[in-house]
């Protein structure tokens, strides 16, 4: 499972950072922002689709920001565990030159996501047909 997950945060090697890879995949840091990217989109959406099916809501501009609301809060995760997982493997290895550069969180940050927002438009087309009246967002 560990280099599954690994290997869909690297989209499968053409997002290899390094150093910071490596030592993510060594500290088991991929699984936490894994399981908050699978499990955060499809509550927010299930909430859409079926508890708050209304019409007032049913609009492609709603939707839009509901899911980059949520793509934000799991690229802030990804970015989060990252870094303090990181930084406390570093320091119980006592690792003082990773060479680890700060612009591969952020790199991360991004991964996370846009891998939310494939997510979420893949359960949307799922969710939408078990809507009644959001059968139509966002397409």
């Amino acid at each position: 499972m560990a280099d599954f997950v690994a290997n869909f945060f690297e989209v499968w090697g053409s997002a290899y950072l390094g150093p910071f890879s490596q030592y993510m995949y060594k500290a088991d840091l991929y699984l936490e922002p894994f399981l908050w990217l699978s499990l955060l989109p499809a509550i927010i959406l299930f909430v859409y689709y079926k508890l708050w099916d209304n019409i007032r809501l049913a609009k492609t501009w709603i939707w839009l920001v509901m899911v980059l609301a949520v793509s934000l809060v799991v690229a802030a995760i990804g970015f989060s565990c990252a870094d303090n997982g990181l930084y406390d493997y570093l320091n119980a290895h006592h690792i003082t030159n990773s060479k680890i550069e700060d612009s591969d969180y952020i790199y991360f940050a991004f991964i996370c996501f846009g891998w939310s927002l494939v997510w979420s438009a893949i359960l949307s087309l799922i969710l939408k047909f078990f809507s009644v009246k959001g059968r139509y967002v966002p397409f």
